[in-house]
């Protein structure tokens, strides 16, 4: 299946959509000539599926399985993922262990995660993330679930402030994993949760992927909150 952002014969218009969606997909941090080559995907922390829905509308994999662990949230990702027969949605929490655990669901569920948020975070965003629910869910590893894969093109990770827990439960699979697009946050946003400093140090030294590119940071109140950041596995040849 060939896949890959085409801008020949676009319009202004169609150009700038196009744009936008490899802006807010992360797609504009890769090197150019893999966007064709973005055959496995998976997308780790997929909310209602805006990141799918705009990584979707620019390239066409083989595979892309997306995980979400909050029901109803669930509910709505599947419908958004049920006309591509090639997507696969998961009501699973990643992380570092198998078995159930809670997970903290926010008045704006973006900010839901297996930690809660801080107080100084949600202060910033104006109450949006009060925890207005705990709930048991189903967790696993990486490792676990996507053991049958061959490897993993893009390997995109949201997890608001887990982002360890999820990379110690995808020791195995990282090594088969070309590029990694995660989050990084420059502020404490959830109480025992990574920052940028904790996150990079883990992903050089204990993972060996190398940074390749950041996006630039959303600022809110005159302060840097978070960048997404794509990683790329030495092991693999660059693109």
């Amino acid at each position: 299946m060939k896949s890959g952002v085409s801008l020949e014969g676009r319009s202004y218009s169609e150009y700038g959509q196009i744009l936008t969606r490899m802006r807010i997909s992360g797609l504009n941090l890769l090197p150019t000539a893999s966007l064709g080559k973005l055959t496995y995907v998976v997308d780790v922390g997929a909310n209602t599926g805006l990141w799918s829905r705009h990584f979707l509308n620019c390239v066409k994999p083989l595979k892309l399985i997306s995980f979400e662990p909050i029901p109803q949230v669930f509910a709505q990702l599947k419908e958004l993922l049920n006309p591509f027969p090639f997507a696969e949605a998961r009501c699973i929490a990643a992380g570092n262990l198998q078995g159930r655990r809670t997970f903290f669901v926010t008045k704006d569920t973006t900010g839901a995660s297996l930690l809660p948020p801080s107080s100084e975070m949600n202060n910033l965003v104006i109450g949006n993330w009060d925890v207005e629910e705990e709930i048991n869910c189903e967790a696993d590893t990486l490792d676990h679930q996507l053991k049958d894969l061959p490897r993993v093109d893009l390997l995109k990770i949201d997890v608001r402030g887990a982002e360890v827990e999820v990379l110690e439960g995808a020791a195995t699979i990282l090594q088969k994993t070309h590029f990694l697009l995660i989050e990084f946050n420059y502020m404490n946003q959830y109480d025992g949760g990574s920052v940028f400093t904790s996150l990079h140090e883990y992903i050089t030294q204990k993972t060996g992927f190398q940074l390749h590119n950041i996006s630039q940071p959303l600022i809110i109140e005159s302060r840097a909150i978070y960048s997404d950041a794509l990683y790329i596995n030495p092991a693999f040849p660059m693109l």
